[in-house]
């Protein structure tokens, strides 16, 4: 344990030295503005994740209806056809995600463009700094909705926990609400009489 914290001293030693090589120290708004910059790869990776999850999450069912398959014939009980066919939904959802968000956002707001609002204006805010605010709310909604797709896929499993089903959904329409924030303060604004 000693040997831990002469580490972590030295590693917090070692980035006080590095914060003199920068002339001066940037705000919280300039490090959100310069993160802005990589939105849209964080976009595709987290895009190019669901991909991915979609089609392991896919031959995890194909593997569990062979399984299935081979139970049935050796007439066993033990087996059933709940996890492969969650697995399969959410899977294929997971691979179709821009489709799915599409729907979910024409669904919820009658509008599927969510990447480009007119110029957004709130006063005393500088506008990069409120772009770059949407835009990194965008990308936690995206990955409440990628969680959403998880809690999905883990209702399958016999040892999900109990109100998994409302989590996830949760997940879903929070991630949804998030993805397309002017639209869901727009519709706030509009319902509570907000201005």
């Amino acid at each position: 344990m000693p040997y831990l914290n002469t580490k972590l001293l030295l590693l917090v030693f070692l980035c006080t030295l590095l914060v003199g090589c920068s002339g001066t120290a940037p705000n919280a708004q300039q490090m959100l503005i310069n993160l802005s910059d990589s939105y849209p790869n964080i976009w595709r990776l987290i895009t190019a994740t669901l991909y991915v999850l979609g089609f392991l999450l896919i031959f995890k069912a194909l593997y569990n209806l062979k399984v299935y398959g081979e139970a049935r014939t050796a007439f066993s009980t033990q087996s059933n056809m709940r996890q492969p066919m969650i697995w399969t939904a959410v899977g294929v959802m997971m691979i179709y995600s821009p489709t799915a968000f599409q729907s979910f956002m024409l669904t919820s707001f009658g509008d599927t463009n969510i990447m480009s609002y007119r110029e957004i204006t709130v006063t005393g805010w500088d506008p990069n700094t409120l772009r770059a605010l949407v835009g990194f709310i965008q990308i936690i909604g995206l990955i409440s909705f990628f969680r959403g797709l998880v809690l999905l896929s883990k209702l399958a499993e016999n040892t999900g926990q109990q109100g998994s089903l409302p989590k996830s959904l949760f997940h879903l329409a929070g991630g949804v609400l998030a993805i397309n924030i002017v639209g869901t303060i727009k519709v706030l604004q509009n319902t509570l009489g907000f201005s």
